[in-house]
């Protein structure tokens, strides 16, 4: 018999986390029943419901970058309670075995509907948190979790480092390499090619904080090359206001330094794999603190070296010098000095592209990620001593009312 598994996404459109997500669902679908929880209509919800996976709305919101005041804060934890209400009538009524909570965002409502409820929660943390309102709520939610799940020792830091009693059930979990794309892909095979240019890519969503501006500007500083080509492959995120603004400076930025002729904006692209074939290195100019970019792991799948910048989880991987070159974030002189040895020094780039395509060991094959969260999730729920149990599964409260389909 299957597990009635409830999924919290903490967004409805494809990225990273989704691509895992989507390789657990490819690989457990003979051992679990999933229902996925989404905060709004995207294409990632459409691609589950068209694999016959059902799905299902929660007001949870909408994300938005940059910094949040006290009364979006205020709002949030509004929207979580009664999010956590609805969610604990879904669980109730479907006879959910365990929650599952496929990021921070939706950490404080999973935890409170698995409390209500009784069910063990497997919390899955993709990011570094950093913000001090960010950590001092994750972890305390973490606390409240059955088992927490996190994409490298740099994304587990700062919770551990509020809460250290959270260390005996935490386990590290790095990302698969292969991870699933998008079934809407629509990549069109003569679209990009390899040619006589030195290709640098990126692909990311379009944020500030993943630094586009940066690979903008190191190159810009860089002596003027015919022969260099920058391929941005990402969008913002759908509705996102401060992105979409984002984006248009970043185009802006590429005329008044001189870079329209060789900048290509390739957009979304559901299925990224082709393009690293056309790629000769990977940019990640990441200002912020990543968790493990599953980018850089599709690179080195690809035998593509990267150039990233030295935060979170990014050093976990690459090794500065050995499979790859790392940089200071924020710092474009740096970056171009990187991009420029390897374009002109072919014998390092061949020589970080073997060792990068060697680095991708057991510990970021897809057999290891799916075959620990099947052996978690039925850890959890053969466990007899849920974490919190206030209320039998049998009893459905009639003041909760029903969540949407």
């Amino acid at each position: 018999m299957k597990t009635r598994v409830l999924i919290l996404e903490q967004q409805s459109y494809w990225g990273g986390a989704q691509r895992v997500l989507q390789t657990v669902l490819d690989t457990l679908r003979d051992q679990i029943e999933p229902l996925v929880a989404l905060p709004e209509t995207g294409d990632f919800g459409c691609d589950l419901q068209k694999q016959g996976i059902e799905t299902l709305a929660y007001p949870l919101g909408t994300y938005g970058s940059g910094h949040k005041s006290v009364r979006d804060m205020m709002a949030f934890g509004l929207r979580s309670v009664f999010c956590a209400a609805l969610l604990a009538r879904e669980i109730f009524r479907r006879r959910i075995q365990l929650v599952y909570i496929n990021g921070p965002r939706c950490l404080p409502a999973g935890v409170m509907a698995a409390w209500l409820t009784g069910r063990p929660s497997l919390f899955s943390l993709h990011n570094t948190l950093s913000r001090r309102a960010d950590v001092m709520l994750a972890s305390r939610g973490a606390a409240r979790v059955s088992k927490l799940i996190a994409c490298s020792q740099a994304a587990a830091a700062p919770l551990l480092k509020a809460r250290p009693a959270l260390a005996a059930r935490t386990q590290i979990l790095y990302p698969p390499a292969e991870g699933s794309p998008s079934r809407t892909s629509r990549f069109e095979p003569q679209a990009v090619r390899k040619s006589s240019q030195f290709v640098i890519g990126m692909v990311s969503r379009v944020t500030k904080a993943k630094g586009q501006h940066i690979l903008l500007q190191a190159v810009a500083g860089l002596k003027p090359c015919s022969e260099r080509r920058i391929v941005f492959l990402g969008a913002p995120a759908p509705g996102n206001v401060q992105d979409s603004g984002y984006l248009s400076s970043l185009r802006q930025s590429a005329v008044e330094q001189g870079l329209a002729d060789n900048v290509d904006w390739a957009g979304y692209q559901a299925d990224p794999h082709p393009y690293y074939d056309a790629m000769d290195v990977l940019a990640v100019p990441s200002v912020c603190e990543e968790g493990m970019p599953v980018v850089i792991l599709e690179a080195f799948k690809h035998g593509v070296p990267v150039v990233a910048s030295g935060t979170g989880g990014t050093p976990e991987l690459v090794k500065d010098g050995l499979n790859g070159l790392l940089v200071p974030p924020g710092n474009p002189e740096d970056l171009g000095r990187a991009l420029e040895r390897l374009q002109f020094e072919p014998g390092l780039r061949a020589r970080l592209a073997a060792r990068a395509r060697a680095s991708i060991d057991q510990r970021f094959s897809k057999e290891h990620y799916c075959s620990t969260i099947r052996d978690l999730i039925s850890e959890l729920c053969a466990s007899s001593a849920p974490v919190s149990r206030v209320l039998d599964w049998t009893e459905t409260p009639a003041d909760v009312p029903r969540l949407r389909d």
